[in-house]
């Protein structure tokens, strides 16, 4: 099964708007970089800056479902 992200930005700005309300800022950038690590082996700040659409929605799940299990 394939998954398919947005790749609107203004849908990854509008999750990376909620990341900074409820508080979840930190998850989120610990996954934008995690998923920028497994592509490229290595995430400068200049990298996570530059993150497309579909990397930051997957970024902004990811630390939605990890609150959840918190």
């Amino acid at each position: 099964m394939v998954e398919t992200y947005s790749t609107d930005i203004s849908a990854a700005w509008e999750a990376e708007e909620k990341m900074n309300t409820d508080k979840l800022f930190w998850r989120y950038t610990n996954h934008v970089k995690k998923i920028i690590l497994l592509d490229k082996g290595s995430c400068t700040e200049y990298d996570m800056m530059h993150a497309s659409p579909e990397i930051r929605c997957k970024a902004s799940l990811l630390a939605v479902l990890e609150e959840g299990e918190a």
